[in-house]
């Protein structure tokens, strides 16, 4: 499959597990073949593999929130000077600065967002003890220091035994 654009943009999809790019002297066979299940992580993967290819300004077409919260997750680790999503449909369609979010939130804080998106309720979990997102996100806001839990947590889910059973004493009293 030939995908055609100006010459001035480089577009990355994948068709099943194979990459398509309609820069034929990018080298993909880093990403091809692919075996992420989750477009959600598939996506990132390329933003990462453009990275490495010198761009610094992406943008990911999306309408799933997981996608946007890996991305935040992600900015810091990956370098991305310039980093949009295209988040949305219809009326409800925007841009979403995802570099300035990070940068707002800080290294530690971003990349401990994926866990805390996990817990407090994404695709596979819909809330954590009765408490929506805004809940849990004020609690953390005002609890500051179960960021490092959050972050070991987002890096490392095996460890998720005692350190989750310790943070959740710990909100279940500030709840």
């Amino acid at each position: 499959m030939t995908l055609t654009t100006s010459d001035q943009q480089t577009i990355l999809s994948t068709m099943g597990r194979e990459v398509v790019c309609n820069t034929p002297s990018l080298n993909t066979s880093e990403l091809s073949p692919c075996d992420h299940e989750e477009a959600d992580t598939r996506m990132l993967l390329h933003a990462a593999d453009v990275v490495n290819n010198g761009m610094q300004r992406i943008l990911i077409r999306t309408v799933d929130t997981d996608v946007v919260v890996i991305a935040v997750s992600a900015v810091h680790n990956l370098n991305i000077t310039c980093l949009w999503v295209a988040f949305g449909v219809g009326k409800t369609f925007r841009y979403i600065p995802v570099h300035e979010i990070a940068l707002h939130m800080g290294p530690s804080k971003s990349e401990a967002l994926l866990f805390f998106h996990a817990f407090s309720g994404c695709d596979q979990v819909s809330s954590f003890s009765n408490r929506g997102k805004k809940s849990a996100w004020d609690t953390w806001s005002t609890f500051d220091a179960v960021t490092e839990d959050f972050k070991v947590l987002s890096d490392n889910p095996d460890e998720i035994s005692i350190k989750l059973m310790n943070l959740q004493e710990t909100l279940s009293v500030l709840s």
